[in-house]
Order: structure tokens, then C-alpha cells, then sequence
């Protein structure tokens, strides 16, 4: 429901479309988006300090493409965009589903089913935060989950199930180079083809206070982490990595088998990280 030509200032009088309502909403002001699964036939271009949120959260509110070759989200500096479900988007560049340029944040949304080149749900350039988000079956070249490339945070999110499918490319759930923050995070059932399944690092990145356990390789190299210049402290993997606070301790997740992630009565990964004022609600 909804029309366009409408003033947008209430629901009688609400926007058809997430588009429209972001070209005609001014800086500092916010977009309210009903339930509902919303089809877009370009990508939601977000260049303002504008925050869309959806009024009761990602199970009930989608956002997916019609047709292909076209990224769901380009996001930048200022803008919000808080609790939908982003899927099924396939673009073949760098940013298969979402495209953060020098900042902007995406927190408590569900991203899901999108493929690009490079960071298959959400590729971050120089800046970006992605908050409270569950990223699964996407895939890439590398960095099918997320690429953070020289800046981006990811924090406080579950992602799993991921798949960087190219000899030669790395990072099944997570790739940082040059850069970029993984924070509070647990990274398990991702695969890559070469090197990295969970989280791979190079020439840079800092990951801290995250799981990385049960992660694949085809060629068995490095199956869980690939670093090459980045550091961990407080980390759980399968294979133990230099750093302050690294284990590897079985985090004992409740099952597995039904994407219930959350740690069991006896796990030695519960408390077992450094607390950060932004991780108080921190997977690990």
C-alpha cells in the first residue's frame, strides 16, 4: 500500500516505496517502514544522514531485489539502516548485497543469499559498521560473509554458513585487508575453497572477543584462520592463533544442527573474553 505522491508525514498518507521515501527525507530525519516483504528494482542509495528502520524488526520486514545484477544497499557516512531482512541480491562486483563507502551503519538486520565478486553480503571500504546482524548463506569469491577493505567493524554479529568458492581467494566468513575491526563475533560453518574459512587477515585487521570454530577449507589450509599481518586476542578456534586470550576450547554451542549458536551450560568461552563497553550484549 502506500503512494508515492503522498506527503509520507503519517501512515494514511505513507510511501509506496523505501526509495522514495529516502530521496524525500532530509538530513537528521528518519524513515518508519511498516511490515512487509518490499521489492526494489534499483539499489536504496543512502548519501545522507538518514536512519530507516523497520517498526517491528527483520522477521517481518524484507527488503529483495526483482531480478539480478544489482545490489540491494550503497550506504555512506551518517546513514542508519536498523532491523529488516536483506536477501537475495546477486551482483557481480565487489558488494553482492550491501556497499559501505567510508561509513554508515547496519545493525540488527538479517542479510542473506547474496553473492558478489568480492564480500558477497556486505563489502566495507574504509569505514562502516555492521551491528547485531546475522549474515548466512552467502557466497564470493572471497570474503563471502563480509570484506572489510583498509577500515570497517563488524560487531556483535553471527555469521555462519557462508562460502568463498575460488582457489586463489580467502575468506569464507570474514576477509580484512589492510584493515577493519571483527568485535564480539562467532564465525563458524563457513567454507573457502583455498585458505581462511572463518576469518582470513591480510597485510592487516585486528579480530577480538570472537569464535572462529568449525570452519572448512578445501585444500585444508587453514581451515578456521588465515592471517598474514592481523592480530587476535581473545579468540576460540579450532587451531590455536598468537595472541592475549586465545583458546581452543570446544565453545560447546547448544546445537549446531538447528543454527542455535548461543553456549552451553559449561562452556569456558562464556566470560572468557575482555570486556568492551560496546560488547555488552557480546556473543562471546
Amino acid at each position: 500500500d502506500g503512494n508515492d505522491s503522498a506527503d509520507g508525514t503519517n501512515w494514511a498518507t505513507a510511501f509506496q516505496t523505501i526509495s522514495n521515501a529516502v530521496a524525500k527525507a532530509a538530513d537528521n530525519e528518519g524513515v518508519l517502514v511498516s511490515n512487509g516483504i518490499y521489492t526494489i528494482t534499483a539499489p536504496i542509495t543512502l548519501a545522507k544522514t538518514v536512519t530507516v528502520q523497520s517498526v517491528n524488526g527483520a522477521l517481518v520486514t524484507a527488503v529483495v531485489p526483482q531480478g539480478s545484477n544489482y545490489r540491494i544497499l550503497n550506504i555512506s557516512t551518517g546513514a542508519v539502516v536498523d532491523g529488516f531482512t536483506l536477501a537475495n541480491a546477486f551482483y557481480d562486483t565487489s558488494g553482492g548485497g550491501l556497499y559501505f563507502n567510508g561509513g554508515g551503519t547496519v545493525k540488527n538486520c538479517v542479510i542473506t543469499n547474496h553473492y558478489g565478486q568480492n564480500g558477497g553480503a556486505a563489502y566495507m571500504y574504509k569505514g562502516g559498521l555492521l551491528d547485531h546482524c546475522t549474515i548466512s548463506g552467502n557466497g564470493a569469491r572471497g570474503g563471502a560473509g563480509v570484506q572489510c577493505v583498509q577500515g570497517g567493524v563488524v560487531r556483535n554479529c553471527l555469521i555462519y554458513g557462508n562460502r568463498s568458492g575460488v582457489f586463489g581467494y580467502a575468506g569464507g566468513g570474514v576477509r580484512l585487508q589492510s584493515g577493519g575491526l571483527v568485535e564480539s563475533c562467532t564465525i563458524t560453518g563457513n567454507s573457502a575453497a583455498d585458505k581462511g574459512g572463518g576469518v582470513s587477515c591480510e597485510a592487516g585487521g585486528i579480530v577480538t572477543n570472537t569464535i572462529i570454530y568449525g570452519n572448512t577449507c578445501d585444500s585444508g589450509n587453514s581451515p578456521d584462520i588465515y592471517n598474514s599481518g592481523g592480530s587476535f586476542a581473545y579468540c576460540c578456534a579450532t587451531s590455536l592463533v598468537t595472541g592475549t586470550g586465545n583458546t581452543t576450547n570446544n565453545p560447546m554451542f547448544v546445537n549446531p544442527a538447528t543454527n542455535n549458536y548461543r553456549l552451553g551450560a559449561g562452556s569456558s568461552c562464556t566470560n572468557a573474553g575482555l570486556r568492551q563497553r560496546s560488547a555488552a550484549a557480546a556473543l562471546f
